[in-house]
């Protein structure tokens, strides 16, 4: 959260003084809650399916069903301790003999401590079915425990705090309003209405639709467990079949016949009665039929599974299965365009205040800064209250490399449109910065002057170098020339960017440049 709050890009008032007050103390703290914020947030939805089922107030599970389900929890529980002990050694270094535990001896601790947490939970799970577990003077039930622990009134607050103080303090376009509407996904009509009354807005007091309008989804006829455990098997059976064949089968073919499969019964199962039994009635409507909720369904684990899979860590443990595993799931992520890298949060966040500078070389040889990035006075506004996309693009820019040529172009056409079609030497891309001071430093030596340690203790390299008369692009053409009332081109001056893809496609030979 330091680093975050101290990028010169993004913030809107100026941080040093706060980052030294608090950065070793208040800033770690928060740090650590956005982090276990991030981390337990999935919890809110096993609450709200938790609090969901005791709304519907369903029938208690069968002794097979909970004998199955605990079977499951503790092939979970050993499988996170597996990828715990194998992933262990990559963050442990280390120890020469006789200077503190070894590797191993780590390993066989978190073993042991990890099975006895595994037993107190069952424990403590057994005494909350059977009325509540009593700590001293305390008694814990399943009420207690779901609201406190797995509550909306927990993680949404949490999020909505972290939320707000990033829309006040950083500039960061729609990211913060997004993840603040996104929490009103997890409140019902009445409660909306009841938040809408504390805030008086006008006119916000409208009347929620009463539950028990006889046109509202109740069918609450569930897929049978045997065909699920078949689709299971289908799958599993894909997966084994992918391997053994080396690829040759597709796995998207198991998984559309697993559908296929699901809709066929849902269509043509037989029409059921609403059940009369009591304990079984639906309390709340459903969204949707048996149809939609199987679809909705699928939707929602794929996309589950898919960012899941896109955010396990890239360490060499998982090198294994990790890019097999994205692979399968990057067409999907890139259609939905829920891909999302967190370099900004994780435990190497951007040290250093990093800007675009471009030199423009005209064919004197003179050099020319364009001044454009927040290095320059006229484009660091303090407060900041609008927002400038400049700025994130520019850090796109020094990042990755695939569009510094193109954007050095862009600069070699805009120069030459703008001093009579006089087409520059050179433009350079250079990584113009400094290191933000660590915490403790800060701390120790005061708030510091952004533009001050620029010049003090700045840092200045090259990313790219563009010769813009021989460049593809590197020259306006006639027709953009003729927009701005230039004459055309000497002939043979202008280099288009020609991919020449019919002539590829029918397998004529082509003289491509480097740059194609």
């Amino acid at each position: 959260l330091y680093y975050a709050l101290n990028l010169d890009h993004f913030y809107r008032f100026y941080p040093q003084a706060m980052s030294a007050v608090f950065g070793t103390t208040l800033f770690r703290l928060m740090t650590w809650v956005t982090k276990a914020w991030e981390v337990l947030f999935p919890l809110v939805i096993v609450g709200m399916i938790i609090r969901w089922r005791r709304q519907q107030r369903l029938p208690a599970a069968t002794q097979g069903e909970r004998r199955l389900a605990a079977a499951m929890w503790i092939v979970l529980g050993l499988g996170a301790l597996a990828i715990a002990l194998v992933t262990l050694p990559v963050h442990v270094a280390p120890t020469p003999a006789g200077e503190g535990p070894s590797v191993a001896a780590l390993q066989l601790a978190l073993a042991l401590a990890w099975v006895l947490l595994m037993i107190g939970v069952a424990g403590f799970a057994r005494a909350i079915r059977r009325g509540g577990a009593r700590i001293g003077r305390w008694t814990i039930d399943a009420e207690r425990l779901v609201a406190w622990t797995l509550g909306r009134r927990i993680w949404l607050t949490l999020g909505v705090v972290f939320q707000l103080h990033l829309l006040i303090l950083m500039s960061i376009g729609v990211f913060q309003p997004i993840m603040l509407a996104a929490n009103l996904l997890f409140l019902d009509g009445r409660e909306l209405r009841i938040i809408l009354g504390w805030l008086r807005i006008p006119g916000a007091k409208v009347a929620a639709e009463d539950p028990r309008l006889p046109d509202l989804a109740r069918d609450p006829t569930p897929l049978p467990r045997a065909l699920l455990f078949a689709a299971l098997g289908l799958a599993v059976v894909g997966v084994v079949a992918q391997v053994v064949s080396g690829g040759a089968l597709r796995w998207r073919i198991f998984g559309a016949l697993i559908l296929v499969g699901l809709l066929v019964y849902v269509r043509r199962r037989p029409t059921v009665a609403a059940p009369a039994d009591p304990a079984v009635t639906s309390t709340i409507p459903f969204a949707y039929g048996p149809l939609g909720r199987l679809l909705i369904g699928a939707l929602t684990l794929v996309q589950c599974v898919a960012v899941a899979l896109w955010l396990v860590p890239d360490k060499g443990s998982t090198e294994a299965f990790r890019e097999p595993a994205r692979r399968v799931f990057q067409p999907w992520l890139k259609l939905t365009q829920t891909t999302q890298s967190w370099g900004m949060f994780a435990p190497n966040p951007p040290t250093a205040n990093a800007f675009l500078k471009v030199v423009v070389v005209d064919p004197r040889g003179d050099a020319w800064d364009l001044r454009t990035d927040v290095y320059a006075p006229e484009n660091f506004p303090i407060p900041l209250l609008g927002y400038d996309r400049r700025r994130k693009i520019n850090r796109r820019i020094l990042n990755e490399e695939r569009y510094q040529p193109w954007v050095a172009r862009y600069y070699c056409r805009r120069w030459a449109l703008e001093r009579g079609g006089e087409v520059p030497h050179e433009v350079r891309l250079i990584r113009y910065g400094y290191k933000i001071p660590a915490p403790a430093e800060l701390a120790a030596v005061g708030p510091y002057d952004p533009m001050t340690r620029l010049r003090d203790h700045g840092f200045e390299h090259a990313v790219h170098r563009e010769f813009c008369v021989d460049a593809p692009e590197g020259q306006p053409s006639d027709e953009l020339r003729a927009r701005y009332g230039l004459p055309p081109a000497p002939p043979g001056t202008y280099h288009p960017n020609a991919k020449h893809r019919l002539a590829l496609w029918r397998g004529e030979d082509v003289e491509l440049d480097e740059d194609e």
